[in-house]
């Protein structure tokens, strides 16, 4: 049953991402669903931590978060490049 809605996006993305509000409104709504909580949750282990101390669980906690901080901050930076490029390429077109 794949006939006339194989091409179809089903979230319809990518009509979401033809409105010029919508890449502002996607970041709010990450850094409000996503960011904010996990800030949130550092803030409060952060806080934890300094009255209690570290445990070997949180030298673990401390490894994956910094793990996972060089992952976003590669992403970011590929991105931020890969777009850089190809604004070049299409000016020296």
């Amino acid at each position: 049953m794949r006939g006339e809605y194989e091409d179809e996006d089903p979230l319809r993305i990518k009509e979401w991402f033809k409105h010029s509000y919508s890449v502002p409104v996607t970041i709010v709504l990450f850094f409000l669903l996503f960011l904010y909580p996990a800030w949130l949750y550092v803030i409060d282990w952060f806080q934890y931590i300094m009255v209690n101390g570290l445990s070997s669980a949180d030298l673990s906690f401390i490894k994956a978060l910094s793990f996972i901080l060089v992952l976003m901050s590669a992403n970011i930076s590929y991105m931020v490049l890969s777009k850089n490029v190809s604004l070049s390429r299409t000016i020296e077109k």
